[in-house]
C-alpha cells in the first residue's frame, strides 16, 4: 500500500541499478554499428534489452542482445540499410535546398526538414515494433509512421530532449578539449 513513486525517480533507480550492465552492451553496440549498414542489427538488439530493463524484466544483457539479433536478422539488417539510404537522401536534400536560393529552395528546405522530423520520430517506434510483433517490414514502417502523428506532442518533447542531450554532450566534449 505504499504510494507509487514518480516516473522520474523510477527511471533513475532503474538506470543506476543497471548502469554497469549497459557499459559492455554499449561497447558492442558501437562495434556493430561501425559498419554503417549493420546498424539495424545493433538497434534491434539494444532495443530489446532496453525495453526489458524499462519494464523491469530480467535481461541477461549481451546474450539477450545477440539472441534478438538472431531472431530479427533479416528485418533488422534490411531496416538498417533502408534507414541509412533514406537518411542519406534526406540529409542531401536538406543540404541541397539549404544552399539554394529563392522561394523554391525555401519550400524544398521546409519539406525536407519535415521529412527529417517524421523519419527521425518513426525510428523511435520502428525497432520496438520489429522486435515485439510479427509484422512485415512494410507494416512496421506503416505503423511507426502512424505513431508519429498519433503521439505528436510526446514525440516533439522526446525529440527536443534528445537534441538537448546531444547538445550537452557536444558542449562537454568541446569544453573539455581545452584541457587535453
Amino acid at each position: 500500500d505504499a504510494p507509487k513513486k514518480k516516473t522520474f525517480i523510477v527511471f533513475f533507480e532503474t538506470f543506476f541499478r543497471n548502469f554497469w550492465k549497459f557499459i559492455p552492451l554499449n561497447l558492442v553496440y558501437i562495434a556493430i554499428t561501425l559498419p554503417v549498414l549493420t546498424n539495424g542489427l545493433a538497434n534491434v538488439g539494444i532495443t530489446n534489452v532496453a525495453r526489458n530493463t524499462a519494464r523491469d524484466k530480467h535481461s541477461f544483457g549481451l546474450s539477450d542482445f545477440f539472441e534478438t539479433i538472431k531472431k530479427n536478422f533479416k528485418q533488422g539488417l534490411l531496416a538498417g540499410i533502408i534507414n541509412t539510404v533514406i537518411l542519406f537522401l534526406i540529409t542531401f536534400s536538406v543540404w541541397f535546398y539549404y544552399t539554394g536560393k529563392g522561394t523554391f529552395a525555401v519550400i524544398g528546405l521546409g519539406i525536407s526538414l519535415a521529412m527529417l522530423f517524421v523519419f527521425t520520430v518513426m525510428n523511435f517506434y520502428l525497432w520496438t515494433l520489429i522486435i515485439t510483433f510479427k509484422f512485415t517490414l512494410k507494416q512496421a514502417y506503416k505503423n511507426s509512421f502512424k505513431f508519429v502523428f498519433i503521439n505528436m506532442l510526446k514525440n516533439l518533447l522526446c525529440l527536443v530532449v534528445r537534441i538537448l542531450i546531444i547538445a550537452v554532450n557536444v558542449a562537454i566534449i568541446f569544453l573539455s578539449g581545452r584541457y587535453w
